[in-house]
């Protein structure tokens, strides 16, 4: 098996040799690879039962942000790369440069390695990992799977759940379409023709409008999700083999969580300029119900002509729809008012992704293999409906009245509608020449990768003038549903204001050139092995909005050096260098401005970022020990040039989310790894019991140059967590039939955003605590029993604001601006084989 240009499937042995239901991971025993990282195998990745996130998870120094973003050693998203068959896996995300790994069904995860040095035939891009999908569709028998999965969600399941009315009401909506019928685009004349409307044609264009603001409480039911596998030998002989794998997917839940929000203002300063008093400003409680649906397809197929080339294509498509209605209660001290507002609307995700390879021994000392891809990834909202109603806070007797606005708006009467798609596609070639066997080794590659983005916004407000009727102007917030409806526009009603911008649409396109060329020695009789490359990548990048064009283009040479010393039949020592770097996205260059009704500020992007670039040093000692036990300890250090952040701004007219490039920053730490038996005595029940722990320690220091604004002497990178601890028990019974784990998490605090330290500041996310359980036990050969608790212990999520900016949060003026719970989850399932 060949991933990214590397001969895995022959090196790779197991230290688990019995069959357990719940096999932690496989690492190498007889050390072949040079990198730092680790080699998860097919049964490796399917025992975990869903997607690579489950084993994902155990691996040190790993964790996800918003459930499937992959994030490690304590860095950001952003800074995590994922390949598929030796192709990039596409940005799925909207304000984060990330791919969400759950969107990929557990047939198209065949194999999987993390790799944490970098090497001359990996992407350039990457400084936490690389994690290196295969789809290889090799199956040795005939199986059939169908699996079925309820949930439920405390404080949500059968408890009262607010959605739009407009949602569940068509046959496409239970798995998670229909945005083409929603697009409020579709109803409504074009900008340009807009623009030229009058105040009463403008009131006509509202009257096409679907009145679709109604609210509905009903109680949201159980979650469920039900699977169906299967893999083919079609052919198997001496020379060939032809097989397949497919699966179907359907899941749909119903849940949310529950959120307190403040912001603050007034804040004293001593004579030293630190802040050590603030006001409450506003004080917010939301409630976040969302009923999501995914559909998921995919179809592998592996062909093997003969012992010298084989081949494998793979198709995968995944639709995800989630209708959101966040609701909030806000009281503004500065004001005076009390408010309701609502936001509430459909969220479509699409990724199709098909992969081709092939590999070839051409002759005794020369392989090649190859990967050809395409991907097309859309996300669309089409009518996001935001509204608001309040009344005097001194005046509890009084109505809520609706807030119909004079002006565009994009929290009041606003109906948003945005469509992006990208188009993706790429191809790698990979050499591998033995000049002297296992000795010597020449690789050589090349690579082209190239995406193209579409993406256009519309902003529609509904508002009134001096014409609009008082019965009209004064609406009591009761009546949101019909308010809007056709006949309330007009002469003497509602009229249509388009909030739309030049900014608001954007073209953008990437293209990515790379070869390189490595050597592979082995010396001391097989004791040392090292990899010594270059690799040489041109960039383009293309992006324009408006009066905005982007155009950049770099050309980067990146050394690598890898080093593997053998200490002893079970002890390795590897070293390495790299240089890599990370990009901007699209997202974070455009100038679009998005308003996020969560924190009720905007979110743009800024054209004058610089491609961050990273030195990498890791070290890495391993041991195995007797049955599945092991211990490693790695450290590393990394050295960031303008390393991209977001930052917070304070504005005139709202607050803003953007990105920026820091000077520098740098970044050390270590890692420890430990899994064991916990007796060999195999009449003991504790030789049946299984510990693993990881603990991931990293610390970072920004080099804010002489240009920056903020007061800060030093902070941490934004987005990185300076400490991750995870550990678990497995237990598995003599008979390999039953099965109970039990696996913690802890995630120390995190820079959320950075501010200035005068007008906004930085804002940190508090460290947490994660417990979660399982319990599988085999009914008889065909059918298998799960259960599952996640989030045992209720953990809050937490911002706090650091006023007095020493990073510490114990202070009284570090006050809490946002406390957020989703609640303790469980699962039964039963999976049938046959």
């Amino acid at each position: 098996m060949n991933v990214n240009g590397q001969n895995i499937e022959q090196k790779s042995k197991t230290l688990y040799q019995n069959d357990s239901l719940f096999r932690l991971h496989q690492r190498y025993t007889d050390y072949e690879e040079i990198p730092i990282g680790l080699y998860l195998d097919k049964k490796a990745v399917q025992k975990q039962g869903g997607t690579g996130i489950g084993v994902l998870s155990r691996i040190s120094g790993v964790t996800f942000d918003k459930g499937s973003l992959l994030s490690i050693r304590g860095l950001s998203p952003r800074y995590s790369t994922v390949t598929i068959d030796g192709l990039t896996a596409p940005i799925t995300e909207q304000t984060i440069k990330a791919f969400a790994i759950g969107l990929l069904p557990a047939t198209a995860v065949q194999e999987l390695s993390v790799f944490k040095s970098g090497s001359y035939n990996n992407q350039a891009e990457w400084a936490g990992a690389l994690v290196a999908i295969s789809t290889k569709a090799e199956v040795d028998n005939d199986y059939n799977n169908i699996a079925l999965n309820i949930g439920y969600q405390h404080n949500f399941t059968f408890n009262t759940f607010l959605k739009d009315a407009d949602y569940g009401s068509k046959f496409g909506d239970i798995f998670g379409y229909g945005a083409d019928r929603r697009k409020i685009t579709n109803d409504i004349v074009s900008r340009d023709e807009f623009a030229n409307l009058s105040r009463n044609e403008a009131a006509e264009q509202g009257k096409l409008l679907r009145n679709a603001w109604e609210l509905e409480k009903t109680n949201a039911i159980p979650s469920f999700k039900m699977a169906y596998s299967m893999g083919r030998v079609l052919r198997d002989n001496a020379t060939s083999k032809l097989s397949t794998i497919n699966s179907i997917l359907y899941s749909r839940q119903q849940g949310g969580s529950h959120i307190n929000r403040a912001s603050y203002t007034g804040y004293e300063t001593d004579e030293t300029g630190t802040v050590v008093a603030s006001a409450l400003e506003n004080y917010m409680t939301d409630g976040v119900y969302k009923t999501s649906a995914n559909v998921s397809l995919n179809s592998g197929w592996f062909y093997k002509y003969n012992d010298k080339n084989e081949y494998n294509f793979d198709f995968t498509y995944s639709h995800q729809g989630t209708n959101s209605t966040l609701s909030r209660y806000r009281v503004a001290l500065n004001t005076g008012n009390e408010a309701y507002a609502a936001q509430y609307g459909l969220l479509t995700k699409s990724v199709l992704l098909s992969r081709l390879t092939g590999a070839h021994n051409i002759s005794e000392k020369t392989d090649i293999d190859w990967s050809f891809g395409v991907s097309l990834t859309g996300r669309e909202e089409p009518d996001l409906r935001r509204s608001a109603a309040q009344r005097g806070y001194d005046n509890p007797d009084e109505p809520f009245l609706l807030i119909i606005p004079e002006s565009s708006k994009a929290d009041q009467g606003a109906r948003f509608y945005s469509d992006l798609l990208d188009n993706a596609y790429g191809g790698r070639i990979d050499l591998n020449h033995d000049v002297i066997d296992a000795v010597f080794q020449l690789k050589a590659g090349a690579i082209i990768e190239s995406t193209e983005r579409d993406f256009e916004a519309r902003i529609i407000t509904s508002a009134k003038d001096d014409f609009t009727s008082p019965n009209l102007r004064f609406v009591n917030a009761s009546e949101l549903g019909t308010v809007y409806a056709p006949e309330n526009y007009g002469p003497n009603g509602y009229y249509l204001v388009d909030g739309t911008t030049d900014y608001d649409v954007y073209n953008a396109s990437n293209f990515t050139f790379g070869a390189y060329t490595g050597l592979e020695n082995t010396f001391l009789n097989g004791r040392l092995k090292s990899a010594v490359g270059l690799r040489f990548e041109s960039f383009n990048q293309q992006l324009a909005s408006g009066d905005v064009d982007v155009d950049t283009d770099s050309n980067n040479v990146l050394p690598y050096l890898n080093l593997n010393y053998r200490l002893g039949a079970r002890t390795i020592l590897k070293a390495a260098y790299t240089k890599s770097l990370n990009r901007p996205a699209f997202r974070e260059l455009s100038p679009f401005s998005f308003y996020d009704f969560d924190y009720r500020s905007d979110i743009s992007g800024n054209p004058d970022l610089r491609i961050a670039t990273i030195d990498n040093i890791d070290i890495s000692l391993e041991h195995d020990f007797d049955r599945d036990g092991y211990f490693a300890i790695n450290a590393f250090y990394k050295k960031i040039t303008d390393p991209i952040e977001m930052v917070y701004i304070i504005r005139s007219d709202s607050p803003l989310f953007s990105f920026d490039n820091a000077a520098g920053a740098h970044v050390t730490g270590f890692e420890l790894e430990f899994a064991k038996h916990l007796s060999n005595n195999e009449f003991s029940i504790f030789n049946q019991i299984n510990f693993r722990a990881n603990v991931t320690y990293t610390y970072s220091l920004i080099d804010l140059g002489s240009e920056t604004n903020e007061v800060a002497a030093e902070r941490p990178l934004q987005g990185q967590i300076p400490l991750v601890i995870s550990s678990g028990l497995v237990y598995t019974n003599p008979k390999n039939t039953i099965q109970f784990n039990l696996d913690y998490l802890y995630q120390g605090k995190s820079l959320f955003s950075v501010g200035n330290g005068v007008e906004t500041f930085p804002w940190y996310i508090k460290p947490q605590n994660f417990l979660n359980a399982g319990f599988s036990v085999a009914l008889n050969k065909a059918v298998k029993l799960n259960l599952y608790a996640s989030n045992i212990i209720n953990t809050p999520y937490e911002q706090v604001e650091d006023a007095n900016l020493d990073g510490k949060l114990n202070s009284a003026v570090d006050k809490q601006v946002l406390y957020g719970l989703s609640y303790q989850s469980y699962s039964i399932s039963m999976s049938y084989n046959f």
